[in-house]
């Protein structure tokens, strides 16, 4: 009888208390040291894609994630790494669970070897704009909506001057990192990498953050026109 209860105890030990949904899991995460290693999570029902980066303004870091999510057991998923041309150089198999004060992804290298960080939110959260932001996970600090100084003027901006004549693009025109809008720190950056015959990508500023990322995905091209 003894026996039986200490196997009981392990058990009820060994597993989580409670199970969380998906707003604890989805969003942006980076690990503390050294040169972050972020996960930017997309949950729609079990299904989980996204990015991996290093420095993720460096666009050949940018890997793509793809998984399944269950509320007790978190979040199991693989990182393709890739080469420029969009071939697989190796595939990491990973599992991310809360805990020890975070997120806790530990895997297989596709190269060979294991793997164990955490990771946690970002504590500068997003940056505040002009406009309402949902900050995960549920129970995370508001955030503050700043208005702009207004005044000033200068009236409408100049009307839009076509570059050169319309052409049809293919994925190797539109691969590549892109300038967005904004000046600074905060200019937008749009990274887009190819997957074999299907393109991803982050749009990111700042690119040390990872609430001020979002990943790109379900790319298509209709003749001279980019949807993602």
């Amino acid at each position: 009888m003894r026996v039986s209860w200490i196997a009981l105890l392990a058990a009820a030990v060994a597993t989580p208390a409670f199970a969380e949904p998906a707003d604890y899991y989805r969003g942006g995460w980076r690990t503390g040291a050294g040169d972050p290693h972020v996960y930017e999570f997309v949950i729609d029902g079990t299904r989980v894609s996204g990015i991996a980066c290093t420095r993720c303004s460096d666009g050949t870091t940018l890997a793509r994630i793809a998984g399944t999510f269950d509320e007790k057991d978190g979040i199991r998923f693989t990182v393709r790494h890739l080469a420029p041309d969009g071939s697989l150089v190796g595939e990491d198999h990973a599992q991310a669970r809360l805990g020890e004060g975070g997120l806790v992804v530990s895997g297989t290298r596709g190269g060979g070897g294991t793997f164990a960080q955490v990771a946690i939110k970002d504590p500068r959260g997003p940056t505040p704009g002009g406009y309402p932001q949902v900050r995960l996970p549920p129970g995370s600090p508001p955030v503050a909506i700043v208005k702009g100084a207004g005044g000033g003027g200068g009236g409408p901006p100049p009307p839009y001057a076509q570059p050169a004549s319309w052409r049809k693009i293919t994925a190797a025109d539109v691969a590549g990192v892109w300038l967005g809008f904004g000046v600074g720190i905060e200019k937008q950056y749009f990274l887009i990498r190819k997957d074999g015959d299907q393109l991803f990508g982050l749009a990111c500023g700042r690119c040390d953050n990872p609430y001020t990322m979002g990943a790109l995905d379900h790319f298509a091209i209709h003749g001279d026109t980019l949807e993602f």
